[in-house]
């Protein structure tokens, strides 16, 4: 059976794999962690649903993960911890972080944000893995089939 995380989970073994060999993430491999968490939040809908997740309505700004979840009102089925991690992600404007000379691209390569990348790490496998256990429960399946927009 084919696993239906598994593009999420390639990512957080590319996010790993830098790493482990540098001890810091690079600004486009830091952003792959915001789209794993996005592409684990499209599988649960998906699944869920039947539906595709509608990532151009408005109540789902790009490269937020974080916001969907609560948009979807599924944050309360994520561990405090995730929920943490997400908020952080959020802020972090990865997407934004690719380009240097915007603010979030020198926050990210800053001295200061050390600490930063492991966090990404661990969090976007905390966030996947927990989201791949929410499949399994029907409250969840019931929220996002209540949240689904025109």
């Amino acid at each position: 059976m084919k696993d239906i995380f598994h593009e999420p989970k390639a990512t957080i073994a590319t996010l790993k794999r830098e790493f482990t060999a540098v001890s810091s993430l690079n600004v486009t491999t830091a952003f792959s962690a915001t789209v794993a968490c996005e592409e684990a939040v499209r599988v649960l809908y998906r699944e869920s649903t039947g539906s595709e997740f509608p990532y151009q309505h408005q109540l789902y700004p790009r490269h937020k993960p974080g916001q969907w979840i609560m948009s979807l009102g599924i944050e309360g089925h994520y561990s405090s911890e995730t929920q943490a991690f997400l908020k952080k992600l959020d802020g972090y404007s990865l997407d934004k972080a690719r380009y240097s000379g915007t603010e979030a691209f020198g926050q990210h390569t800053s001295e200061g944000a050390a600490n930063r990348s492991r966090g990404i790490v661990v969090g976007t496998e905390l966030f996947v893995t927990e989201t791949e256990q929410l499949c399994q429960e029907p409250k969840v399946a019931a929220l996002l089939k209540a949240a689904i927009k025109p």
